[in-house]
């Protein structure tokens, strides 16, 4: 009996002890950090979920696809996207923070819509700069690779730039008939980012409301008006709502192509350069989509729609670019959350590139 009771214990301890082995190898194996990229890795597919606030139809999301459909083109199936429209996975405003926490892996990020996080990034709605896509994109990706700072501001929220974007001009669309500075004045105006300066210095009261919630708070008479471009607003139904445009140029918005940092950073090296090189090439892909077949198609359903299209007289456009020069561009680079940061320097340099890419966008139109 007593051979028997210990007969049993020794094949409990040896049964104890090979459970305790395999727990503590699946424990060390669950804990091992990833393995380190390699240069080229052609047997994994890595699958990202992209978002933008856009319903998939609009222009604003075929720019973005057109470079979504590059990445996975390049990288020959070795990246693929499950796409999310119309603020199905996150909401605009929320859209940083979401791509920084993995709850979605890339997006369109508009830093006007979080000015606080990016008090630099939010250049891209300082008004009066560029009139055409092509040229404030280019001039946009130059300015981050060349002053790390833009970067960094993003990458401390765990994002990783990897393209910029930005719309053509935006002009004054209103609930009633306006062709001066005078009609705007007093105006309730939906006016993002910088732009909310901007509609200070030109007497209107700026309200901040993201694009998706334009057309409720225009139609229940919360605002009056909204700075927004012809493809952008139609998107959404203003052009039913709008009595005139007054195509002031006004300025747009842009903002990153965003991903989240450590998805990317396991990235192999060949499969990052895609991503980049894409981006690149989305500034002609973009154009072409959202201002050359956007913009035209969206004015002529304001047309239709009977609304009036007022041209400003070059008066106008040049005492926009004063109030701008003085009233905004000065406000927001002495602005105390950029104190210490190289603001004027980085607005002064994005000047020079627009006017670069201006006279090349001017003279030979966009590569092809």
């Amino acid at each position: 009996m007593k051979r028997l009771k210990a007969s049993v214990a020794l094949i409990g301890l040896v049964f104890a002890l090979l459970l305790t082995a395999c727990s503590s190898d699946s424990v060390s194996e669950a804990n091992e950090p990833a393995t380190a990229p390699t240069e080229t890795d052609t047997n994994k597919t890595y699958k990202f979920k992209s978002s933008i606030q856009a319903p998939k139809e609009a222009k604003l999301s075929q720019g973005f696809d057109a470079y979504l459909d590059e990445v996975e083109k390049n990288s020959d199936g070795r990246v693929k996207f499950e796409r999310y429209y119309s603020e199905s996975l996150v909401k605009a405003a929320d859209t940083s923070s979401a791509v920084g926490a993995g709850i979605a892996d890339i997006a369109l990020i508009v830093p006007g819509y979080t000015p606080a996080n990016n008090p630099l990034a939010t250049i891209e709605s300082l008004p009066a700069l560029w009139v055409d896509q092509w040229t404030g994109t280019r001039a946009m990706q130059d300015l981050y690779n060349e002053f790390p700072e833009l970067k960094q501001e993003y990458e401390s929220q765990g994002i990783q730039v990897v393209g910029n974007f930005v719309l053509p001009s935006y002009y004054y669309i209103s609930t009633k008939d306006v062709k001066s500075f005078d009609d705007i004045k007093g105006q309730k105006v939906i006016a993002a980012g910088t732009q909310s300066i901007l509609a200070e210095a030109l007497d209107t009261v700026a309200v901040g409301i993201v694009i998706t919630e334009s057309f409720e708070a225009m139609e229940r008479g919360a605002v009056d008006s909204a700075m927004l471009g012809f493809t952008s607003s139609a998107t959404y139904g203003i052009h039913e709502l709008a009595k005139s445009v007054w195509k002031l140029p006004l300025g747009s918005q842009g903002g990153v192509l965003g991903m989240n940092k450590d998805k990317f950073d396991a990235l192999p090296d060949d499969l990052k350069k895609i991503f980049e090189e894409a981006a690149v090439k989305n500034a002609v892909d973009f154009h072409n989509i959202y201002q050359v077949e956007g913009e035209e198609s969206s004015l002529q359903k304001y047309l239709d729609a009977g609304v009036t299209i007022n041209e400003p007289s070059d008066e106008d456009v040049a005492k926009l670019q004063v109030i701008a020069k003085e009233a905004v561009w000065k406000k927001w680079i002495d602005g105390p959350e950029r104190k210490g940061k190289p603001a004027e320097e980085i607005l002064n340099r994005f000047v020079e590139l627009i006017k670069k890419y201006d006279k090349e966008y001017q003279t030979n139109g966009i590569p092809k």
